[in-house]
């Protein structure tokens, strides 16, 4: 028997399906015949190494059917992904092994990138050798497109997604820390603040970065860091952990009220990371600091963890997009009273429109109370290094025209605006209106950019 081709199952981020064709050409296969077809594919993959009871995989993709019913649908499935995995002519065969019994994929012809991200964490794990640990950290943190299986939101893929995205706060957390212990403080900086951009409301990476910047002696940003993790927790009538209030204690830091009792208290509300951006491995020369930036806007769109299911509004994300396509509107407005799901809309638009840009990038701003400090708040979502003779404009502007099209998501921005004064033409611009002629200067100076703002 002919084996086919080693298939490349791509699960994190969008379904993928990456195999030869019968001359030796890579073809890519995002469609299948239906949406538990495809679902049946990543399950197979993801579990490789073990065979799957029939009957528990149609409880688990057809469970409203009845067992004859469900039973039909399960060869259908298997039939339609035979047909790509091993389409006639091709001579390959073998790539679904099935019984009466069980189904699973043969392992020794397909890989799966989730695999490949295990075996980078557990080389970097297992290793004593520092730039070992640090190539395979580098190897992981690349491969981490996405969160798992993003169009998905069956619930073994979102217990799946959540422990991936530990794994993936973890690598950026020791990566930094390699980083900075080789004394590349540049690097070490952007791999912290990416764990902060992919998940804001967890204070450990916050921690970690303060740290960070003190013992670099950066403590205005340490104090700016710290402000934002504390707006950050009394959104939920919480405070700062002691070891994180000692670590500032030096800067003197003006005291806020306790959080009032009867507030809510949810530290599980997280936002995500389909990604952090891909720093370099080796230290970066000043002459390249511009060519890796580019290359890290074009390497990811981190998007918030996404805790629950996404339901009823399929038509607002359809018209949104539509919105945003070649040809539409620059800047998308999202507004509403608080709690009615703008961020979570905000996030399902970004996830599906990831394939249409080359970099979709969220940046949180509920934390951030001063205007002028939107800039810089930017220049760390997009994971590049704090520039002092560069107006941090100009740099996001430079970054984001590198590439053919982006989009931003900024949530949260209604605590930044303020009622553009009336004035006479000539008058000067008011520092009330700077959040409004930031956005204004930024969409003219990159013309291919969309902006959504909650």
């Amino acid at each position: 028997m002919l084996f086919s081709s080693r298939h490349d199952i791509e699960l994190l981020g969008n379904l993928r399906l990456r195999l030869m064709d019968t001359a030796q050409k890579e073809r890519t296969v995002t469609r299948f015949r239906t949406r538990a077809t495809g679902l049946l594919l990543a399950y197979l993959a993801y579990y490789p190494a073990v065979g799957h009871e029939r009957e528990k995989l149609i409880e688990l993709f057809w469970p409203d059917q009845p067992p004859t019913v469900g039973r039909n649908k399960l060869s259908l499935a298997l039939s339609a992904l035979r047909r790509v995995l091993d389409p006639p002519g091709s001579g390959a065969s073998g790539t679904i092994l099935a019984d009466r019994f069980t189904i699973r994929l043969r392992p020794e012809v397909i890989t799966t990138d989730v695999g490949k991200f295990q075996k980078a964490l557990n080389v970097a794990a297992q290793s004593r050798e520092p730039h070992v640990q640090l190539k395979s950290l580098v190897e992981a943190v690349t491969l981490y497109r996405g969160e798992l299986l993003e169009p998905f939101d069956d619930e073994w893929v979102s217990g799946e997604r959540l422990r991936l995205g530990e794994q993936f706060l973890g690598a950026l957390r020791d990566g930094s820390r390699l980083y900075e212990s080789a004394g590349d403080s540049d690097n070490a900086l952007v791999w912290a603040r990416q764990a902060v951009q992919a998940d804001p409301y967890r204070e450990e990476s916050h921690r970690y970065l303060i740290a960070l910047l003190l013992r670099m002696r950066q403590s205005e940003q340490a104090r700016e860091q710290f402000l934002q993790l504390r707006r950050f927790k009394r959104e939920f009538g919480m405070a700062p952990a002691p070891e994180t209030e000692d670590l500032v204690r030096h800067l003197q830091i003006k005291p806020e009220a306790p959080p009032k009792k009867g507030q809510p208290d949810n530290p599980l509300r997280r936002a995500q990371r389909s990604g952090g951006a891909t720093p370099s491995v080796a230290p970066l020369a000043d002459e390249n600091r511009q060519a890796a930036a580019t290359d890290i806007l074009r390497s990811r769109t981190p998007l918030p963890l996404r805790l629950s299911r996404f339901f009823g509004r399929d038509a607002e994300v359809s018209t949104v997009l539509r919105w945003l396509d070649p040809g539409g509107e620059r800047l998308v407005t999202l507004t509403g009273m608080g709690g009615v799901g703008k961020t979570r809309l905000a996030v399902e638009v970004a996830a599906k429109a990831a394939d249409r840009f080359d970099a979709v990038y969220f940046v949180a701003l509920a934390g951030v109370g001063d205007p002028e400090a939107v800039p810089s708040t930017i220049v760390a979502a997009l994971g590049l290094s704090s520039a002092p003779a560069t107006a941090p404009l100009d740099q996001i502007a430079a970054c984001l025209n590198a590439l053919p099209r982006t989009m931003l998501v900024l949530d949260n921005m209604e605590q930044l605006l303020t009622p553009l004064p009336e004035r006479a033409s000539t008058e000067e611009p008011t520092e009330k209106a700077g959040i409004v002629l930031f956005l204004q200067e930024l969409l003219a100076r990159v013309p291919t950019l969309r902006c959504l703002v909650t």
